[in-house]
């Protein structure tokens, strides 16, 4: 073990200090070895360099004894130093057996090899770079060794090592990134911080394009955001703000584009609210970039509307901006974009019935509607959808599905069909007809003309089959026809239209009364309204042939509080006049519609409406012969045609 064969330079006596327990006579053993191959290599003499460097790996490296151990990383320490950049050419003699002392069980052997691999990259500098993983590999498990002086000998190599790659600017990115890569997942906290500092450090140097290998990275560095250490934290955080700032300002290909939106919509439903709420923001910023990459439109969708229901503000609000961003850029460059998907995904998410999330989904629909309607309006399973929507409970998502159901018939020019498709799901479902029906058709109301929607809704409900639906229905139509805003202007058309003699009026009521005359007390209503007070008349005789059911009576007590609305100001207003024999009828339907009634507190509303008028002009009324005109005859007929028995559900 003392002696080198074919190296009679190298004394004996040097070989077995080397093992010394002193570290000073380990320490001039190595230096008097050092000399000796100095001299050796100098002298061209090489092969007998490489037998010392392989009595030191084989013999020494690999001793029982700790201090042949230290006495032999020692003398490669020294003789590394002497040879500077030429130790690189015996790395393969030594290399790994320095690195497998990183693993011994004596702490000074793992400091010294520590020590042993900074002076081999202080003296090879830039000639390491071909085994820079292998340093790489060195320098983590030195920052996970346990003991204090080998800490502070692995923060000496790790400034040393990141000095040389800054001073070379050359480094094997193909192969170091994905060590990068690995060791962000370790459990060591000191090496995850290791690595978020050399990755930092290169993202910086200039000439070296961190940015193409980045996505290799995103997935380790953005779970890092979530570490129990918040140093560790702070600093992920800074080092990918730094990424975000280059992609920013860089031209990204499509290609790493997409990969990194891939990787953040993995975490927009992490269990860390930062990681999440950073997730979400880096799609918010990717998404305003949209002029650099074609978006995936429908794979965000689908990420990101399940942050509206988040429970951290920040990241509902983050998802909102962010997905107003996404519409605002659909609306640019959504003549590109692949609409089945995106229908898809929008078909998906409004069957879940989430009320934000459907808001969200209809302005797309409605965006695409502008940018492709074509497209759009061939979708039959969207269609579908949208009328299914119609019986989600949040008023604001009923809204605006019907207004993009509007855009949509506007665009296919196929209003009847969706009318008849909104009559057809409130038949089917008695409950919500009375619950949602009127809310549908005044909303309807709302994005439509009226004088368009009403008669299209009468001529369907007077081909319903259904009867009881259509009496029921048509009690929702007058309602809204006499109380709603949106109908206000329809309902100013039918006011007073006889009388007045308005022929649009009068066109717009014989349009509707087909539909009326399916509820008695509805028709009664209609007849008020556009004062043809004959046909009223004729309406209450007919109600006094049939017996008074509960629901006759119901209707009765609903009709007399419609007669005290705003809407019945002009009519109350004639009883003034009540000497007047054109208003016979009115008071004869009044009076008709009294006897009609219980004594009941719609009864006493009633009588003391009637109270004020003079019993003498009622008799001479009512001895009176009432004109009837041709038309009203045949309005009466059809009336009468539809109601044996009368209709008053």
């Amino acid at each position: 073990m003392d002696t080198i064969e074919g190296v009679p330079e190298i004394a004996s006596q040097s070989l077995k200090s080397l093992g010394d327990k002193s570290y000073e006579k380990r320490k001039a053993a190595a230096q008097e070895i050092t000399t000796v191959v100095s001299k050796l290599y100098n002298d061209g003499n090489t092969d007998k360099v490489k037998k010392v460097i392989t009595k030191l790996q084989s013999e020494y490296l690999k001793s029982s004894v700790a201090n042949y151990r230290n006495g032999a990383l020692v003398a490669i320490a020294s003789i590394a130093v002497t040879l500077d950049s030429a130790i690189v050419e015996f790395f393969p003699l030594f290399f790994n057996s320095v690195l497998k002392c990183l693993e011994d069980s004596d702490s000074k052997v793992r400091y010294y090899s520590s020590e042993a691999l900074y002076n081999i990259a202080k003296a090879a500098r830039s000639s390491i770079i071909h085994y820079f993983d292998q340093f790489f590999y060195a320098l983590c498990q030195l920052f996970a060794d346990v003991d204090t002086d080998v800490k502070k000998g692995a923060t000496l190599l790790d400034r040393l090592l990141k000095e040389i790659v800054t001073e070379s600017g050359t480094i094997d990115l193909k192969r170091f990134v994905p060590l990068l890569k690995q060791y962000l997942y370790m459990n060591n906290p000191y090496i995850r911080r290791l690595v978020v500092s050399w990755i930092s450090v290169l993202d910086s140097k200039p000439g070296i394009d961190m940015l193409e290998y980045f996505p290799q990275l995103m997935d380790g560095l953005f779970l890092l955001l979530g570490d129990e250490h918040r140093e560790i934290r702070i600093e992920t955080d800074d080092v990918l703000n730094s990424f975000l700032s280059e992609i920013k300002s860089s031209e990204v290909n499509e290609v790493t584009m997409n990969s990194m939106m891939s990787i953040l919509l993995t975490f927009v439903h992490h269990n860390d609210r930062f990681i999440r709420f950073t997730a979400v923001s880096w799609v918010y910023e990717l998404i305003l970039l949209d002029e650099d990459w074609m978006i995936p439109y429908a794979r965000i969708l689908r990420s990101l509307l399940p942050c509206y229901e988040d429970n951290e503000s920040e990241v509902r609000e983050k998802a909102t901006a962010t997905c107003n961003e996404l519409i605002k850029s659909l609306q640019i460059k959504g003549e590109k974009v692949d609409t089945a998907s995106l229908i898809e995904v929008v078909c998906a998410i409004l069957a879940k019935k989430h009320s934000n999330q459907c808001l969200v989904c209809l302005e797309v629909v409605s965006t695409l509607l502008d940018v492709q309607g074509e497209a759009v309006i061939g979708n039959q399973h969207l269609r579908e959808t949208l009328l299914e929507t119609l019986k989600e409970e949040d008023d604001e998502v009923v809204d605006c599905d019907l207004k993009v159901l509007v855009k949509y018939v506007n665009r296919s020019q196929n209003l009847e069909a969706l009318i008849k498709k909104i009559v057809d799901m409130l038949e089917n479902d008695e409950h919500y007809m009375e619950d949602r029906g009127c809310l549908i058709i005044r909303t309807l109301c709302k994005y439509m003309h009226t004088e368009v929607v009403f008669p299209i809704l009468a001529t369907i409900t007077t081909k319903e089959k259904n009867v009881r639906f259509a009496s029921l229905f048509v009690q929702v139509l007058n309602v809204i026809l006499l109380t709603a805003d949106e109908a206000s202007e329809l309902c100013a058309q039918l006011r007073s239209c006889f009388p007045a003699g308005k022929e649009g009026g009068k066109a717009l009521f014989d349009q509707l009364f087909p539909a009326w005359s399916l509820n008695a007390f509805s028709a009664i209503a209609l007849c008020w309204l556009a004062e043809n007070y004959a046909v009223a008349y004729a309406i209450t005789q007919r109600l006094a042939t049939q017996e008074p059911s509960l629901a006759m009576l119901l209707q009765a007590e609903k009709l007399v509080q419609l007669f005290e609305s705003p809407v019945f100001v002009h009519v109350r207003l004639q009883l003034i006049n009540a000497g007047s024999p054109a208003l016979a009828p009115l008071l004869q339907s009044l009076y008709g519609l009294l006897m009609i009634l219980p004594q009941s507190d719609a009864y006493h509303l009633l009588q003391n409406r009637l109270t004020g008028i003079t019993p003498l002009h009622v008799i001479m009324h009512s001895c009176e012969a009432s004109e009837m005109s041709e038309d009203d005859k045949k309005r009466v007929e059809l009336f009468q045609s539809v109601n044996d028995p009368i209709a008053v559900e």
